[in-house]
Order: C-alpha cells, then structure tokens, then sequence
C-alpha cells in the first residue's frame, strides 16, 4: 500500500500555487504542481486530502470548483492515485454537508425514502496491518455498496474531464486514523477545531447551557461537530456566497489580521449608533448614560482583542499556545470516545493514537523531525507522548517586502514496509 497526505491546497484561492487564474481569470494548472508530483514519487492507492482543499469561503461555488477541476483533471490524467479521501476542513466545511445532503436527503427522497438525520461525523480508517479485518480504507458503521469502489459514488467523483473515467472520493470528517503495518496508529485531521473560532459556539453553549445539553463530560466527535455546526457552516460557504458582502467581509478579515483597525472601527461606531437608535431615550435619561457606557466599553474591549489577535496561519507558537494545548486534549478525549464507538460496532482493535497529522496552520512539521513538537497528558499512560506534525500548505504569500513567495509545504507517504516518512517542498 502507498498512501499520501497533504492539506490546504486552497482551490479558488488567487495566491493558490497548485491552481491558479490566467489574467482572463480562467484557471489554470499552478507551477508547483509539478512539485507535488516529485514528492508523491509515483503512483499511489490513495492520496489523502486534509482539508480546505476547495476554498468555498472566499469565493463561489463555481470558481472553486472550476480550479478544483482543472487540478483533479490534471492527476487523473497523470495517474497519481486511484481513490482520495477527503477530510474536509473549515474552508471547504460545505463539502461535507454537501455530502450529508446528497447521502440523507436527495439519495433517499430520489429512492422514494423519507430522508434521514445527518450523520454529522464519519471517522475513517486506512488499516495496513496484516491480521486487519479489512486491509485498506474503510468507514466503519457505513454501508458498503457493491462493486469496487464500496464507498464511491458521489458527486465530487465526476469532477474531471466527462471523459475520463470517474474518480473515487471517499468522505472522511473529520478525523482518519491509519494503523501502519507495524501497528503505529495516527490520527489525520485538518486540526481547525483546535483553534478557539472554530469551536467557540461549543465552548459556549457547553458552558452556558450545561445540564440543558443532555451530554457527558466528555463529548463525542459527532456532538463537537453538530453543537459547532452552524458557525462553520455560515463562516464557510455563508461567507464565500454572500455576493457584494463576500469582498467586504474577506477584507475586514484581512485588515484585522494586518492590526489596521481603521475601517473596523468605522463600522463598530455605526453599528453602536443603530443599536442606540433602538432605544428612544432623551439625552438626559439615565438609561441614555447606561447603555452608551456599555456600548462604549463593549466596543474597546472588542477593538483592543482585535488589536492583540494573531492570525493562525502560519503561526509558529500555534501548537505552544496553552489553550490550544487544552483544547487539543479535550479534542483527544472525544477521539478516544470515537474509538471505544469503532470498537463496539466494528472491533477493529485500534490503538489510541500517539501521533498528530493535522494542517490548517501552513507551518509545515516534517516527519523526520529529530524531536518534533510533542505533549504529554494524563490520557497518556506508561510516560508515553504524542507528536505532533504538519502539512504545511500549498499557498503563495507575500514576505515583508511584498514578494511573492511559497509558504511551503510538507507531502507525508506511507508505504507498506518502509513506513512513514515526509517530503519538504519549499
């Protein structure tokens, strides 16, 4: 088996460097594309996408999907792999309810079936070892259709030229674990729910609603992903769709994250003067005083947080921040919880896993690391650890003098017998 994994391709984005936009903003095949090839090193059996490989959240629909086109085109023609596993991450969210759409709602009312509810959460797993009950990839808990490709069938699979064959897209979120031929167990993830935006709904609907929320201590995967649902939902494809409001949003984005502030604090004071329209008091009315001081401290402690925030993209303290580290471990709790599920169903025996595969930062973490970035936690027995590792992503940025240059990016590959190991493409 050989098996690669990379993340954040971007497709639709302008900076993206595996597709890109000629100046008539038709897409065309990027010139790092070639660099990816080199570092797959021939053909694989499946080439695993981490997330935010479309970038629905800045662009349509149809310019995503475009550049997603031209590249998929590309590595069917080149054979790089027979079938990919999509883990969608925050910026192609959209994907997977796409997917929850097509499977629960059109498949069944198509077959004259009343639809169901959204499974929210499918784990995956790419199990290599040669006592595996299934040697490959499987969805456990999934029902298998006939012929070979058992979890294939869906929309993304005809997203190349009409005559090539179909692809195989197999739909993974959000976690995959591979379990190597030597029993090392890794988790695969696009890693957007270790940072606070992506899970803040649920943070604090947890924290506020409680015993109201009818769920254990430690949450499953499924209710991480249903309790934060409609935040990425709206912050992906709502963004992305949002026509003339898409360029002003993506823009406010981009002002914060550079701390000019100017044009934010423009809109918060108007915002503030729509909000006091709505209470008729006159100018000497003690509610007037009260809820302008208000107004007015809500409004410096929102402008001196955005004035502190740090943009997570290419974040090198990332992994080292306490928070993250936190909500890492809490994430990793409802991981296990997700196995001990696999277990019951599907006894599958797999180990807890000791490393991270994840992305969404584009600070790439190769796997040949003499001592790469770990963390140690009560969940961890025998002084045991987890490493940590990155994909890096295969964006254009710009540097400090405002050249062009490549964020760089990391290719991991399994193979049967030679391990795991990584490929940096700078």
């Amino acid at each position: 088996m050989r098996l690669a994994a990379i993340s954040d391709l971007h497709c639709g984005d302008p900076m993206g460097s595996l597709v890109g936009f000629d100046p008539a903003g038709n897409p065309v095949l990027g010139s790092m594309y070639s660099d990816l090839v080199k570092a797959v090193g021939g053909k694989l059996d499946y080439l695993v996408l981490l997330g935010d490989v479309l970038d629905c959240s800045i662009v349509g629909y149809e310019k995503a999907f475009a550049a997603a086109k031209v590249l998929f085109t590309k590595m069917q023609e080149d054979g790089l792999t027979t079938t990919f596993i999509y883990v969608p991450g925050n910026h192609d969210f959209d994907i997977w309810t796409a997917v929850e759409y097509e499977v629960n709602i059109i498949h069944q009312i198509g077959a004259g079936k009343v639809p169901r509810k959204f499974k929210m959460a499918v784990p995956g797993v790419v199990d290599d070892r040669p006592d595996a009950v299934t040697r490959g990839a499987m969805l456990p808990g999934v029902t298998i259709r006939s012929g070979p490709d058992p979890y294939g069938g869906l929309f993304l699979d005809h997203i190349s030229e009409p005559d090539q064959d179909p692809g195989n897209f197999i739909f993974v979120y959000p976690n995959l674990y591979l379990v190597t031929d030597e029993g090392e167990s890794v988790l695969l993830t696009h890693g957007h729910y270790l940072e606070y935006f992506w899970t803040l709904l649920g943070e604090w609907t947890i924290g506020i609603l409680q015993e109201g929320l009818k769920i254990d201590d430690v949450p499953t995967i499924k209710q991480l992903v249903s309790i934060n649902f409609p935040l990425c939902q709206a912050s992906c494809s709502g963004i992305g769709q949002a026509g003339p409001l898409t360029d002003t949003i993506r823009k406010i984005q981009r002002d914060v994250k550079d701390h000019n502030l100017g044009n934010v604090k423009k809109y918060m004071d108007r915002i503030d003067n729509k909000i006091d329209d709505l209470f008729d008091y006159s100018a000497f009315n003690p509610k007037e005083w009260l809820t302008d001081a208000i107004s007015n401290n809500l409004k410096k402690d929102l402008m001196e947080s955005l004035g502190k925030y740090n943009d997570t993209r290419y974040d090198d303290e990332f992994i080292y921040n306490p928070e993250v580290r936190d909500r890492f471990w809490r994430y990793y709790a409802s991981c296990k919880r997700e196995l001990e599920s696999i277990e019951r169903d599907s006894k599958l025996n797999i180990p807890a896993p000791l490393k991270l595969i994840f992305g969404h930062t584009h600070v790439p973490i190769s796997w040949d690391t003499v001592d790469p970035p770990h963390a140690s936690h009560e969940q961890l027995t025998d002084n045991k650890r987890l490493d940590l590792f990155n994909t890096g992503g295969w964006l254009w940025r710009r540097n400090d003098a405002g050249q062009k240059v490549f964020g760089g990016a990391e290719v991991f590959l399994y193979e049967t017998g030679k391990g795991i190991t990584s490929v940096a493409v700078q």
